[in-house]
């Protein structure tokens, strides 16, 4: 066995089993490691219409499967141990190709060897022998999970426009996404409380004793919570909002490509997609309503919808404060991939400060241009689309005769010219439904 760079040595880490508890409105996850260790997060759920607990089992069962990596990355145990219910060798594939991919990010900053890691095994029968539904919805309904970003607010506006029945998913609760929410008009919205505080108290705590720590695939834990929700509910689509730039990774380790955004890539939406449909219903579709976009044009459309200008969010840093903390990678690249298309002043009002004026941003703004090695470990775009965003606000402010700010000043704007393609391109490689594309 390789050496992993590891502080601590873990065995087992056990998926136990879940409970469902319906008079209760929630549900609870139950995970050990090494008989030392044991985490039973819980999680709010409305189950009012729920007849009989039978019936999202398995997409309990299958949430449960998601939230692993969160807990997984502390002890990086030599087995994952599956008690809580059957899974065939292709479905344990599937599992471990988006723990690995997705936790890439994780082991590359904590410097481990993940090479034949993640080892799953199942020690249960519980639905070996359970068939799917077919043809169970007849009308187009469509889950949009929200972030409080500008992308989620996007598919919403679509769907809005096209006069398509969507309704908001939100897993967890924050004031961005409440905001945004009342802006969109729509408040039809279905959640599931996710309670960082207290579901990873212990976690947390370990973490500060020097077990590792890092980012997780959220997006997957996203997906299918919204599975279960589209199964209580009868939901036929879960609309996500991952862009084409979701598929470029950061940096190369151990042979392997690491992508901070693997969980948002095609070739992830895909696989989920695909173990929905073969797994867990064929009546329930999984899909991006951006991947034939780039992150140019999703910025150019945001531009048109300036009643979420003060509401949105998507620092990672601060959203659950209501603010842009302005340092940031994605502070930084939002406020660029904007300013093509959005007047300067109103940037300033929405981040409270003029990033591009800002001298200690300017490491971080070369990163996002691609002029040091590592792309910046956030959910930003391609170096070409940061290129194109510089050589656009340049010609802007020259059009509009502003004074050029610092960071245009130190960075070579010229060379996103030979990116004028991206405003027009269309990426053929999704999954888009004909009833949006057409």
């Amino acid at each position: 066995m390789p050496d992993r760079n590891l502080k601590y040595k873990f065995d087992n880490f056990c998926y136990d089993s879940f409970e469902i508890l319906k008079d209760q409105n929630k549900f609870i996850l139950h995970f050990s490691v090494d008989d030392k260790y044991s985490f039973s997060p819980e999680y709010e759920i409305n189950l009012d219409n729920l007849s009989d607990i039978s019936q999202i089992e398995y997409e309990i069962f299958t949430f449960g499967l998601s939230e692993i990596p969160s807990y997984y990355k502390t002890f990086c145990a030599s087995k994952i141990i599956i008690n809580a219910g059957y899974l065939n060798n292709d479905q344990i594939l599937f599992w471990q190709n988006l723990f690995e991919k997705g936790l890439g990010e994780f082991f590359y900053k904590n410097q481990i060897d993940f090479r034949n890691l993640i080892n799953i095994s199942c020690n249960s029968d519980r639905f070996k022998d359970r068939t799917l539904e077919k043809n169970r919805y007849e009308e187009i309904k469509v889950l949009v999970p929200i972030g409080g970003g500008k992308d989620s607010i996007i598919t919403g506006e679509m769907m809005i426009n096209k006069g398509i029945n969507f309704s908001w998913f939100s897993l967890g609760d924050d004031n961005t996404r409440n905001n945004v929410i009342k802006i969109s008009g729509n408040n039809k919205v279905f959640s599931i409380s996710r309670d960082i505080n207290i579901n990873f108290s212990l976690i947390k705590q370990l973490n500060n004793e020097g077990f590792p720590n890092g980012h997780v695939p959220i997006s997957s834990v996203f997906a299918f919570g919204a599975v279960i929700i589209a199964k209580l509910h009868g939901f036929s689509y879960i609309a996500i909002s991952q862009e084409k730039s979701a598929n470029i990774g950061n940096v190369e380790y151990l042979n392997t490509n690491i992508n901070h955004q693997y969980s948002k890539s095609y070739e992830a939406e895909l696989a989920i997609h695909n173990y929905i449909n073969t797994y867990i219903s064929k009546d329930i579709n999984y899909f991006s309503a951006l991947r034939n976009l780039n992150e140019i044009q999703i910025s150019k459309l945001f531009s048109q919808y300036s009643k979420y200008f003060n509401s949105f969010i998507s620092c990672n840093k601060t959203q659950n404060q209501s603010v842009w903390c302005g340092n940031c990678a994605k502070c930084a690249f939002t406020y660029l991939i904007l300013s093509p298309f959005i007047n300067r002043n109103i940037l300033i009002d929405i981040f409270k400060k003029d990033l591009l004026n800002d001298p200690e941003l300017l490491s971080l703004y070369r990163e996002l241009a691609g002029d040091e090695k590592i792309k910046p470990f956030d959910c930003v775009g391609t170096f070409e689309e940061v290129s194109l965003a510089f050589y656009l606000t340049y010609e802007k402010y020259l059009k509009e005769d502003l004074e050029i700010p610092f960071i245009l000043k130190n960075i070579d704007v010229k060379k996103g010219e030979k990116n004028l393609n991206l405003l027009t391109e269309i990426n053929s490689e999704h999954i888009i439904p004909e009833f949006l594309l057409t």
